[in-house]
């Protein structure tokens, strides 16, 4: 029982009972479980680490420690590009050119405006 309480009572009876060829109720296994301080409760192994957990995640199939380590590289590359990014929208050069750029804009926002005055005048 202390090999495989892991698996849970129901898994320890049908071992007793193909073992030592005596049925045993699911009752009477907790309660020997219990007397020997075995715990019945069902644990699963991480197939990344080799720990064993009482879950596994559904999503990744991963205990919660490998779960949350397969995230460390993602963030990381993101926050390397916002790094890039906030440097890049520091350079001068970066500024002068969205500047230009909305001048520019702006520019042919307003002579679309006047043409459409001059027409409406029409």
């Amino acid at each position: 029982m202390r090999e495989f309480g892991d698996r849970g009572a129901k898994y320890c009876q049908q071992l007793i009972a193909r073992r030592c060829k005596v049925t045993r109720t699911v009752a009477a296994v907790q309660v020997r479980a219990s007397r020997i301080g075995v715990s019945l409760y069902p644990a699963q192994t991480c197939p990344q680490c080799g720990r064993r957990v009482a879950r596994l995640r559904q999503t990744t199939g991963l205990c919660d420690l490998c779960h949350e380590r397969s995230f460390v590289p993602a963030v990381k590359q993101r926050s390397e590009a916002m790094r890039e990014v906030a440097k890049s929208e520091g350079d001068p050069e970066y500024r002068e050119a969205v500047a230009e750029a909305k001048r520019e804009r702006w520019r042919l926002r307003k002579a679309d405006q006047r043409k459409r005055r001059r027409m409406e005048d029409l």
